[in-house]
C-alpha cells in the first residue's frame, strides 16, 4: 500500500561561442511519498522537493581535443525502502522503520579531456562527489528478544568519492578495433 509519486519541470539550453560552449540546466523535482500505519508505525506522508542543476563548460583545443568541466547538485528524497523497512536483515540485524528521514544532497565535479578524431577516441576524466545526510543504517544500542542488533536508517553519514576515468577506441583496420 506505499506509494511515491514524482513531478519534475526543467530547463535547459547551451551557448556557443568560437570553441567555447556552456550547457546549464535547472529542475525542480517534488515527491510525494505515503506509507500506510502499521501497527508498529503510524502512517507516513512525506513531501520532499528540491532544485538540482549543474552547468558543463568544454573549450575546444584543436579540432577533435576539448578540455570539458562540469558541476552539478542533486538530491534524493528517502525511498519507500529507507523510510519503513521493519524486520530481519543481514548480519543478525533488525531493521526497524524511521519516518523522520531526510533526503540525501551530492555536489559533484569533475573535469578531464576528450579526443574524437577519425581512427581514435579517448576521454580522460578527474571527478568528486560530496555526499551530505546520506542515508545509512546505524546500530540503536537496543537487542531484540532473539538476539538480533536493532538497527535504524537515518541522516548520518557524509562522504566524498574521489577518481578518475578514462576509455579509449583505436581503429586498428577496417574490421579489428581495440577498446579500453
Amino acid at each position: 500500500g506505499s506509494t511515491m509519486e514524482s513531478l519534475a519541470a526543467y530547463a535547459s539550453n547551451r551557448w556557443r561561442w568560437s570553441r567555447l560552449s556552456l550547457d546549464a540546466g535547472l529542475r525542480y523535482s517534488a515527491f510525494d511519498i505515503r506509507l500506510p500505519a502499521t501497527a508498529e508505525v503510524a502512517a507516513v506522508r512525506l513531501t520532499p522537493s528540491d532544485f538540482t542543476g549543474d552547468i558543463h563548460l568544454a573549450y575546444e583545443l584543436r579540432p577533435g581535443l576539448k578540455l570539458l568541466s562540469n558541476i552539478g547538485r542533486g538530491f534524493r528524497p528517502p525511498n519507500i525502502f529507507d523510510l519503513g523497512t521493519l524486520g530481519n536483515r543481514p548480519g543478525n540485524r533488525f531493521n526497524i522503520p524511521n519516518p523522520d528521514l531526510d533526503s540525501e544532497r551530492v555536489v559533484q565535479f569533475d573535469a578531464g579531456v576528450r579526443y574524437n578524431g577519425n581512427r581514435a577516441q579517448f576521454e580522460l576524466m578527474l571527478y568528486t562527489l560530496d555526499y551530505t545526510d546520506r542515508i545509512t543504517s546505524v546500530l540503536t544500542g537496543e537487542v531484540t528478544p532473539e538476539g538480533r542488533d536493532i538497527v535504524q536508517s537515518v541522516n548520518a553519514a557524509d562522504s566524498t568519492v574521489r577518481g578518475f576515468e578514462g576509455g579509449a577506441s583505436f581503429e586498428l583496420s577496417a574490421t579489428m578495433s581495440l577498446e579500453a
